[in-house]
């Protein structure tokens, strides 16, 4: 039925593929001239969906108005200068305003915990590409932290927050995210 695999990885891509499914003409692809058979309805169709495993996060995405003006959130997309952050440290920078750092002046102990995450795991600091869900068990063990990751949607005019992650951790103190596509935003307060 279609002639090339489609990323699906958030809802308006689902929401896109849905509607050309829907608007696909299946009598195009399947009515042949050497045949009288004529295709008159469709009963079945099967979809193979595989997901992929280990996406990293941390990439620079353009975030809704909702999490961007959230007053629970820091949507860490932007510097407090007004720069816009074009490299994968939102975690680290979650974690730093975790650790009290006012956002003004959090760059320095973001590079610090990202350098310590990378000398912890073994890996070169100009080749890092995000950390995926399956490696924040590694970043709550060098922390000594847990980590709960949340997704905040929109449903009508209030936001919610669906549960991505828990941690499976046990420590003393315990952070919470916003994940959104490929970005991580600092929930500071649930309120």
């Amino acid at each position: 039925m279609l002639d090339f695999a489609v990323l699906i990885s958030n809802q308006d891509d689902m929401r896109n593929f849905l509607k050309n499914v829907c608007d696909f003409d299946m009598r195009e692809k399947i009515e042949r001239p050497d045949t009288k058979w004529v295709l008159v309805r469709v009963i079945n169709i099967i979809f193979f969906v595989r997901l992929l495993p280990d996406i990293p996060i941390g990439g620079g995405v353009k975030l809704p108005a909702f999490i961007v003006s959230n007053k629970g959130l820091r949507a860490l997309v932007k510097s407090f200068q007004g720069r816009e952050y074009v490299h994968n440290l939102c975690l680290f920078r979650g974690l730093a305003l975790f650790d009290g750092e006012p956002l003004q002046c959090c760059e320095r102990t973001t590079k610090e915990k990202f350098y310590q995450c990378c000398h912890e795991r073994e890996l070169s600091p100009n080749k890092f590409p995000g950390f995926s869900l399956r490696e924040m068990m590694d970043v709550e063990d060098i922390f000594v932290n847990n980590v709960m990751v949340y997704s905040l949607e929109r449903d009508d005019q209030s936001p919610e927050a669906t549960v991505v992650q828990l941690s499976r951790k046990k420590y003393k103190r315990t952070m919470h995210v916003n994940l959104h596509e490929s970005h991580f935003s600092y929930i500071f307060d649930f309120s």
